[in-house]
């Protein structure tokens, strides 16, 4: 293939030429969205959980946070599309897409139809999954 696989995004298999620059920059993008969301939240509840709670609430949620990070992936993915996303297109990726779809940059997070499926709500779906773990880590720390 070549490095010019990595910054190509055409993919057409009859003239065998492919390209990942596309899946690269979902990626990256859903990535970012779900850290930016994940470790603020992950990081509040690390802090409640060994500095601000009750010690007889303490035991109980970090169990159940542990518990959440034993969830597989698959699990958190299947929920996502299945439940999660078409709430999401209605209730948030609609209006969403009215207010602030035409900034540059931002706007291409609500470009398509408001289905729901798209590099926001995957990253809010990333981030409900690693949230657990981060949590778990940073509580360990």
């Amino acid at each position: 293939f070549g490095i010019s696989f990595l910054w190509n995004s055409e993919w057409d298999p009859p003239a065998d030429v492919y390209g990942a620059l596309v899946p690269i920059y979902g990626t990256i993008v859903t990535s970012l969205i779900a850290l930016i969301i994940a470790v603020p939240v992950s990081f509040g509840i690390a802090l409640f959980l060994t500095e601000l709670s009750p010690a007889w609430l303490r035991r109980p949620l970090g169990t159940a946070i542990e518990l959440l990070a034993a969830v597989p992936s698959i699990v958190y993915g299947m929920w996502g599309l299945l439940v999660f996303s078409p709430i999401f297109g209605e209730y948030f990726q609609k209006p969403l897409a009215n207010t602030i779809g035409q900034v540059p940059v931002i706007g291409k997070l609500f470009q398509g139809a408001p289905l729901g499926i798209g590099l926001l709500c995957a990253g809010v779906i990333l981030a409900i999954m690693i949230i657990p773990y981060i949590a778990s880590v940073m509580r360990d720390v």
